[in-house]
């Protein structure tokens, strides 16, 4: 006998859009069996032909569920607040380190002139 509680998912995510395969990968990612699962999507997909011969158009939703990534205020913020990082950090680098470098050599050429 099948696990009712796996045709149950199934047909759970079968309403909510997902396809057969990613049903079915996610299952077996899970550790379900592939033979368990292949059964079971037999069986729910029979059910359900069974059970609706008209389908109510209201609840068909043809749509992928997806999952987005809703960039934030605070992303961008942290993204504004690395490049103004950096660019005080170069102007530092060249003000103190550089510049008196150079200041430097060329001081020592003009004193060996």
């Amino acid at each position: 006998m099948q696990n009712q509680m796996l045709i149950d998912a199934i047909k759970n995510n079968l309403q909510k859009g997902y396809s057969e395969e990613q049903i079915r990968q996610g299952l077996i990612n899970k550790g379900w069996p592939e033979e368990q699962v292949d059964q079971a999507l037999n069986t729910a997909k029979d059910n359900d032909t069974h059970s609706e011969e008209h389908p109510n158009i209201e609840h068909i939703d043809n749509t992928q569920p997806q999952k987005t990534k809703h960039h934030g205020p605070l992303y961008v913020f942290f993204i504004i607040l690395l490049v103004v990082i950096i660019l005080v950090g170069l102007y530092i680098f060249f003000a103190f380190y550089v510049q008196p470098i150079l200041n430097t050599e060329s001081t020592l050429t003009q004193a060996t002139l």
